[in-house]
């Protein structure tokens, strides 16, 4: 209360008096009262004030003129005044240390406000440099000595640019103390009086013994100084649930339990996708890929489907850009954090370096054998950096693929130094009879024994090989040139049967026309045709041969001509018996192989697509070739090269197809078509399989196919905008969930919660943000508006071992379109519960083999899902769980008389109490 009395030297003209009461803090003046007093000269203050606090009292008078008649306040004086502090409390021994040669000392503080102490010991003075209630000495003093200290609490004293303020004192408390018959020393004492000091981390410790320098470490910590962390997941002091598809994390000075395969809520986290089934045209790969990424626990955990999602969008492009053949889906079963694993449990940082993603390629079977060279030459690449794949704003790279097999475990490990062919090795490829893997160009492909031997013999004979593999070779080469020299036998025999025939056809065989029928018949019949195309000479037809190469077996032309000139006989004669057509002839080996390459195509709209061919004949080549678009199995048209659109297009002599100006509707398989005799042989189909739309952002469209869908763009009343899941930022789509706060630090009590988070990217958006704490159950604590804060904290009685959920939802608003919109975050945090109570030792039984235990439950309503407890003797430390307060142990057989340690935690949500530890003694004697 204040009380004041004042004066004014002209009255008359004064109509009352205006009091203005005003309290001094730490931000400048604040008003705390404004009354009218009228024409009192006095002023009592109603306001409760406190101790030790600056408060000023201005006085206006009011004045009211005559002519013109006018009123106006003016300033008179104001009074400061500073109530004085409190007293200080006791002394807290301790606290305290009253060591002579270093006094530290602890005692209450006022009541009031106080700015700091002055502490008087004998002739010395000293003062505190803040308000908090203690002092180290800075004088020597006796040992074994009274002393009388004398402690005074100040309030101001200080000055401003504006002004300055005297300071108050309080009534000393006065007091004795003692100061102890040893020195100490930094910390502790030794027997050769400073010697040593206290090594202890005293960040991680609780007491630091005075005599023996013994570090007594908080929960969490241990060796000789406190400095080494306790990994409890490697220990097995923090115990989560792996039916629940949870893991421990350890952190410096705690752990905790958390989803592997991501989410938040610990008895509801992500599960991996069960095995896909395929169908008997399908083949499946399982691999596990391992990919280099710097992300954050929390994002994890939080957005592992957005993770999912966006991995398995950015490997189905990779794949399919890098045309893999045959390639139908790729499906996604896990993605999980990679840590180490300790102790049969996991452990690991803050943050995430690496994902191990688990993923199927589903394939034709058909198209198997090509499907896994493409497989892996694509894996080589994202092996060894080459291409990557995009995953929001990462491009993480690749460390390690394993491939599984149809039970998850690893048949083959690849790793960047792997060679092409050892990867199609890795995932089950192979190649046909005869054939052997080169990847001498970086590119897994089958090819014929004598081509690869031809290459490398020489190579591998330089460089020098072992004894067995050299006895290896040298056996594969005496069968292959035992072949060949039986393939030049029945080449001679050939020959001589062609002469025959030169001497009745033309130069050109294909063209030649029989004198006559006779003639022509008795040639045929004498030739023997059906055995010129014996088992034995069709044997050599499995001998790739490049397409202009027709003289391989003779001079006049080999088995490519010797067929021309028989077919023409046959035609000529209309000989029509199935006897010359040669039954045991494989019509098939007519059509020459086609490779068509890209498998796949994705272009731009309005640029060039192109496919390229190959054809390898195995007798003559095509005459005649054509490019043809299906639908549905069915011709819909043949391309015609002459059109604007197709220019540049060869279907024979280097075949190519070329679509200029690439649009929507040429989206299709095509195939290729050449003319073999009289028949057309057809290539496998190829897909020009997207073409993309390349409007940007905010450009006029018809269609959502117009806009980059790249780019995450759709036509939305013809303009190009973002897609729904997305929203623009200097003309770009960016995914919403880029506006999610992120929670990075939270803390709670049984009083209080407190949390904070980041602004997210693009926080310019965001108008304010909101706050919601929840019950385990989901009901609402609290809901607040927080404005552009980033930190919240809220008062209440929360129950140790509960779960509480906490979101923080940012609220956005765009201009293009116009749109608001939220997003939010959500954590939950869990109270740890309080320790067990003591061993009830009335109901409990220390019979060494029938040991059971029964304790108090924790305090104040603590939630409890199960106990854990450990038994030591100092040698072993068998651990045991219980879903209750009592726990009968008949699983071993104790020592009788023998002293136990017994430890126990409360287990709430996966976190554990602090541990309370209690000894116990076995009965002595007992009846066996």
């Amino acid at each position: 209360m204040v009380v004041l009395f004042f004066t004014s030297k002209t009255v008359d003209l004064v109509t009352g008096y205006e009091v203005y009461l005003q309290e001094r803090t730490e931000h400048g003046w604040k008003s705390s009262e404004r009354i009218y007093a009228g024409n009192s000269t006095s002023y009592k203050s109603p306001c409760t004030l406190q101790s030790g606090r600056l408060y000023r009292i201005y006085i206006r008078s009011v004045v009211l003129l005559g002519n013109p008649t006018q009123t106006i306040t003016v300033d008179t004086s104001f009074y400061d005044t500073i109530l004085e502090p409190r007293k200080p409390g006791a002394i807290e021994t301790n606290l305290s240390n009253f060591s002579a040669d270093g006094v530290h000392l602890v005692w209450e503080e006022s009541d009031g406000f106080v700015n700091r102490y002055i502490v008087r010991i004998d002739d010395h003075e000293q003062e505190t440099l803040d308000k908090k209630p203690t002092i180290d000495w800075d004088q020597l003093l006796l040992p074994d000595t009274l002393y009388n200290v004398t402690i005074t609490a100040i309030s101001y004293g200080f000055s401003t640019n504006y002004h300055s303020f005297g300071r108050r004192l309080s009534v000393p408390a006065i007091y004795w103390i003692e100061t102890s018959s040893v020195i100490s020393c930094n910390g502790f004492i030794t027997e050769d009086q400073c010697r040593e000091a206290c090594s202890c981390d005293m960040n991680n410790t609780d007491i630091c013994n005075s005599v023996t320098g013994d570090c007594q470490c908080k929960t969490g910590w241990k060796g000789h100084n406190c400095s080494e962390d306790v990994d409890e997941c490697q220990e097995n002091l923090r115990r989560c649930d792996t039916s629940l598809y949870q893991v421990c994390v350890n952190s410096l000075g705690s752990s905790h339990c958390e989803c592997l395969y991501g989410g938040q809520n610990l008895t509801l986290c992500k599960q991996p996708r069960p095995p896909s089934k395929t169908n008997l045209s399908e083949i499946k790969i399982n691999t596990e890929t391992t990919f280099d990424i710097d992300i954050s626990r929390e994002e994890f955990l939080e957005n592992s489907t957005e993770w999912q999602n966006e991995f398995t969008s950015s490997l189905k492009k990779f794949y399919k850009e890098e045309n893999v053949r045959g390639l139908i889906d790729i499906i996604i079963l896990s993605i999980r954090q990679l840590m180490p694993l300790v102790g049969g449990q996991i452990s690991g940082p803050v943050h995430i370096k690496a994902l191990i993603v688990n993923y199927e390629i589903i394939g034709s079977k058909g198209k198997s054998s090509a499907l896994k060279a493409d497989l892996a030459t694509s894996m080589k690449v994202l092996l060894t950096g080459e291409k990557s794949i995009r995953v929001f704003d990462k491009k993480p790279k690749v460390n390690s693929i394993a491939i599984k097999d149809q039970n998850g475990k690893t048949v083959s490990n690849i790793t960047k130094s792997s060679t092409p062919c050892a990867l199609l090795k890795g995932i089950g490829g192979s190649c046909p009879n005869g054939e052997i893997c080169d990847d001498t160009y970086g590119i897994a492909k089958c090819v014929l024994v004598s081509k690869a031997l031809s290459d490398t013999l020489i190579i591998t004979i330089t460089v020098g090989i072992s004894v067995p593999v050299s006895i290896a070779v040298c056996a594969f080469l005496m069968v292959y040139l035992c072949r060949q020299r039986k393939s030049k036998q029945t080449d001679g025999h050939l020959s001589e049967r062609i002469e025959k025939l030169e001497t009745k056809l033309s130069s050109n065989p294909y063209s030649a026309e029989p004198r006559s029928n006779d003639d022509t018949q008795s040639v045929y019949e004498s030739i023997n045709s059906c055995d010129l195309y014996s088992n034995e000479y069709l044997e050599l037809d499995d001998v790739s041969r490049h397409k202009k190469s027709w003289s391989v077996f003779s001079k006049h032309g080999g088995e490519g001509f010797a067929l021309s000139a028989l077919q023409s006989l046959a035609n000529a004669s209309n000989i029509k018996s199935e006897n010359c057509i040669c039954p045991h002839l494989n019509y098939e080996k007519v059509c020459p192989t086609m490779i068509l390459s890209p498998s796949q195509l994705y272009v731009d709209f309005g640029k060039k697509a192109t496919f390229r061919a190959t054809i390898e004949a195995f007798l003559d080549y095509p005459t005649e070739g054509r490019w043809q678009k299906i639908q549905n199995g069915v011709v819909i048209k043949t391309i015609d090269p002459s059109e604007e659109k197709y220019l540049d297009t060869d279907a024979l002599y280097t075949p190519q197809l070329v679509i200029n100006n690439a649009e929507f509707d040429d989206e299709g398989e095509y195939r290729l078509n050449v003319r073999i005799f009289d028949r057309w042989c057809s290539s496998y189909n190829v897909r020009l399989q997207k073409v993309y739309g390349v409007l940007n952002y905010n450009a006029r469209c018809n269609q959502d196919r117009e806009c980059d869908e790249r780019k995450y763009l759709r036509c939305t009343n013809q303009i190009c905008l973002c897609d729904s899941s997305y929203y623009p930022y200097n003309q770009e789509c960016f995914s919403k969930s880029n506006l999610r706060a992120s929670i990075y630090n939270s803390n709670i009590s049984e009083t209080s919660i407190r949390f904070e988070w980041r602004h997210p990217t693009h926080s310019d958006l965001i108008q304010h943000y909101s706050v919601t704490i929840s019950h385990n159950n989901g009901t609402t604590i609290t809901s607040s508006l927080v404005s552009k804060q980033t930190s919240f904290t809220f008062q209440y009685e929360f129950i140790p071992g509960n779960r509480y959920y906490l979101r923080v939802t940012s609220h956005v608003r765009i201009n293009n379109p116009s749109e608001t919109f939220t997003v939010y975050r959500e954590q939950n945090l869990v109270l740890a519960p309080l320790s067990p109570g003591l061993i009830d030792r009335h109901h409990s039984s220390f019979h060494p083999e029938r040991l059971h235990l029964k304790w108090a439950v924790p305090i104040n309503n603590t939630r409890v899902d199960s106990y854990s407890i450990s038994i030591s003797d100092g040698y072993s430390s068998p651990s045991f769980s219980s879903s209750s307060n009592n726990k009968e142990i008949t699983s071993r057989r104790f020592l009788p008389g023998t002293n136990y340690t017994v430890t126990l935690y409360a287990i709430s949500y996966g976190s554990s109490s602090p541990r309370h530890t209690e000894e116990i003694e076995t009965l002595r004697e007992y009846i066996a």
